[in-house]
């Protein structure tokens, strides 16, 4: 069907004629940068830690040198080295462009404020001189500054480095964002059709329109979707588009001339999503169901494990139980789709901090150590152990002194608390003579006490509290015979931030390490940390999958968040966040000598000299004549070296040494009793996992007068005094230990 379009009508819809256009062809936001600085204006401190993933970028074929994600910007250079950002090659550019960015300088008075801009593959930035390919500017600290510069003659191979410089006693670092490169093209004099909405992506069906451009006055316009039947065009009805399809339009002129036309539409089916979506939780949530397009009907079925399914219809389910539930919705475009989760629901910790005492038939014998968790009838995992002297099991709760001794416990708390108060119910031991005198309660908490004196029926006592943190013992004080029924705790259990109280802990729970850990190695984004220095036995894998960030080898990690699971084996704390730090933290593997009783946590990152044995496990090699010693097995899946391992031949290997299954000591780390039959053969309970391992150095020459000599241990320090499991490039001090006990020093250049 034909439609006359006149020159009137074309400029009243703002079809600009004859008039050049100035195109954007290349945008860079930044925006799925998700650190700290910039935007957020923070312009120095701990920010921008995480490294920039050309990922986060709205273009592919960016590349950085120093380049870290800030806040919906980039950051780029350090303290210590200059940053560089070159962008893509601008494909679309053709001739004369103007360049448009946003930059702010680190605020610190040691840092430079200038950033240069280079162009490579063609172009300048003076009109004249073709050569000049490099210009820079001054930026603000801590501030984004807008520039504009205008490039000359650039080609579809150019690119645009933005780069900072770096001096001894000053760095150069810098916050880039908008970077936009734009073009003045001339007027199409060519018919073109303008669809709308554009081809793209929707969440709901489109109804396309077409407009005509430069076609004269008198113009055929049809279209079809996909393979189907040319249809001609209706400006009233536009275009239904209800699925994913190429819509292809053909446009005949004033001329008769013919012209082709297409845009493709993805429409995403109806999608269902639940808040909280499945999983597994503790205690009743309240699930909030949505839609990526207006929803005029919903209908849902709950069915609890082994329980009876319950219906609704509105948009929100109340999930109490474990169990399955099943959506159906239907939008205003009367498209369906249904979707499943699946909850578990696990019953939530209640922490009331109340110890309640058992009641016995009559006062009874005397309580220690063993016996007394038997006295308790709530609040049993409050308490870790006791320190009972004459404290027996009484009719009403515990029973205080005997006739001539007063009785005294000491609760040592299962984890710390923060209390404002500590209440007691309490009351005086009286027989048919009533001869006693009245019983008194003292009950101390952080040196704070107060003396109660009891009635002969149940009475509450208050001791209130001031800064009392950190509480993990109460003890109470008798004078004459009295009984406890009830400790209560008012306050807050402290929740573990250090990691070897963390270490302490419980499998699925969440903690934050505050402080500071090493990464002593790492294996698919799986680091191994340790607190301080080699010999510490707090051993843990940071486990960064989750996380945009990749862990290296010598960084140092602060304030680690994450779940923890393994802790009596093999520790890992799933990270969901953390702060790389500027600390230097000295962390090396722990040396474990075979040939000696050794005692190590799970996941500790170790070196061991040995020698592979028939078997295929690592043996102590100076045990090589006799093939006695221990023998552990050897995981050789993480070694990417060439080097075969030769049966018999002396090497030193850097790994990880695991637990196969937990010890039975309850505390202590490492624990030291083995389970089930590797009682004595502890040995047996590790798997060594080889991460690296090179052979065993031969020392000779005729002024080593300890040549031939059987070798223990080998070490290497490098001039700066840190010891390493390897040779480092550079001036190596190695230290020998041999069997006899002797040692020699030699240096060594790498």
């Amino acid at each position: 069907m034909k439609k006359l379009y006149s020159l009137l009508l074309l400029m009243i819809l703002g079809v600009a004629v004859g008039a050049a256009q100035s195109t954007t062809i290349f945008y860079e936001s930044f925006d799925q940068c998700n650190g700290t600085g910039g935007n957020d204006n923070k312009w120095n401190g701990s920010i921008a830690s995480t490294t920039l993933n050309a990922n986060k970028c709205d273009n592919s074929g960016w590349s950085f040198s120093a380049g870290n994600a800030a806040n919906k910007c980039a950051k780029f250079g350090s303290g210590k080295a200059p940053g560089q950002a070159k962008t893509p090659v601008l494909t679309d550019l053709n001739g004369n462009a103007t360049l448009t960015f946003k930059a702010g300088a680190w605020d610190a008075t040691t840092e430079r404020d200038e950033v240069s801009i280079i162009l490579s593959g063609g172009g300048s930035f003076r009109e004249t001189d073709a050569n000049f390919t490099a210009t820079s500017v001054t930026l603000s600290k801590g501030a984004f500054k807008d520039f504009t510069l205008q490039i000359y003659g650039g080609t579809a191979q150019t690119q645009i480095m933005f780069q900072s410089e770096y001096t001894n006693g000053g760095g150069n670092r810098f916050f880039l964002d908008e970077v936009t490169v734009t073009q003045e093209t001339a007027p199409s004099t060519e018919p073109t059709v303008t669809f709308t909405p554009a081809a793209g992506t929707y969440d709901t069906p489109q109804n396309v329109k077409l407009t005509v451009a430069n076609a004269g006055d008198n113009y055929e316009l049809t279209y079809k979707i996909d393979n189907g039947t040319d249809t001609d065009y209706d400006d009233e009805t536009g275009i239904a588009i209800n699925e994913s399809c190429t819509l292809y339009v053909t446009l005949m002129d004033e001329n008769t001339d013919i012209y082709q036309f297409s845009a493709e539409y993805t429409i995403t089916p109806l999608t269902i999503t639940a808040d909280p979506d499945a999983g597994t939780y503790t205690g009743t949530q309240t699930v909030t169901l949505s839609a990526n397009a207006e929803v005029t009907e919903w209908a849902w079925e709950f069915t609890p494990t082994g329980g009876t399914a319950v219906e609704g219809t509105t948009n929100t389910v109340t999930v109490d139980q474990s169990g399955s539930l099943y959506v159906l919705a239907t939008d205003s475009y009367n498209r369906t789709a249904e979707a499943t989760f699946a909850y578990t629901i696990k019953e939530p910790v209640v922490v009331d901090g109340t110890i309640i005492f058992k009641s016995n038939e009559n006062d009874g014998s005397a309580l220690n150590a063993e016996t007394f968790a038997d006295q308790i009838t709530k609040g049993a995992d409050e308490v870790e152990s006791v320190t009972a002297e004459k404290v027996y099991t009484g009719v009403n709760g515990l029973k205080f002194s005997s006739s001539s001794s007063n009785g005294t416990l000491t609760l040592n708390l299962a984890k710390k608390w923060n209390l404002n108060k500590v209440s007691v119910i309490a009351c005086n031991w009286a027989n048919a003579n009533d001869r006693y005198d009245a019983g008194k309660l003292k009950v101390t908490v952080n040196g704070q006490d107060s003396t109660f004196t009891l009635k002969d029926e149940y009475e509450k006592f208050d001791l209130p509290l001031t800064g009392a943190n950190n509480v993990t013992t109460l003890t109470f004080d008798a004078t004459n015979r009295i009984y406890l029924k009830v400790v209560d705790l008012d306050g807050t259990p402290v929740v573990p931030t250090d990691l070897a109280d963390i270490l302490a802990g419980e499998d699925d729970a969440s903690y934050n390490v505050t402080e500071e850990l090493a990464v002593l190695n790492v294996f698919d984004k799986v680091g191994y940390a340790t607190i301080n220095v080699a010999g510490n036995k707090d051993f843990i894998a940071l486990d960064f999958s989750d996380t945009d960030m990749t862990p290296a080898e010598g960084t140092v990690y602060g304030n680690i968040s994450g779940t923890l699971s393994a802790v009596k084996t093999n520790p890992v704390l799933k990270v969901t966040a953390a702060e790389v730090t500027n600390a230097t933290v000295v962390a090396e593997p722990m040396t474990v000598d075979l040939t000696q009783v050794f005692y190590v946590p799970g996941n500790a990152f170790v070196t061991v000299a040995g020698y592979v044995d028939a078997n295929g496990k690592l043996r102590a090699y100076n045990t090589l004549e006799t093939h006695g010693g221990q023998s552990i097995d050897l995981d050789r899946s993480l070694l990417t070296q060439n080097l075969a391992l030769v049966e018999g031949k002396k090497y030193i290997f850097n790994g990880v040494m695991t637990l196969k299954e937990a010890w039975t000591e309850s505390t202590g780390a490492p624990r030291r009793v083995a389970s089930g039959d590797l009682e004595g053969r502890y040995y047996d309970n590790y798997t060594f996992t080889a991460t690296a391992v090179e052979e065993a150095p031969v020392i000779t020459g005729v002024d080593n007068i300890a040549a031939g000599k059987e070798v223990k241990t080998v070490r290497y320090f490098d001039v700066a005094g840190r010891a390493s499991a390897q040779p480092v490039q550079g001036v190596n001090i190695v230290v020998v230990e041999y069997q006899d006990g002797t040692q020699s020093v030699n240096k060594v250049v790498r």
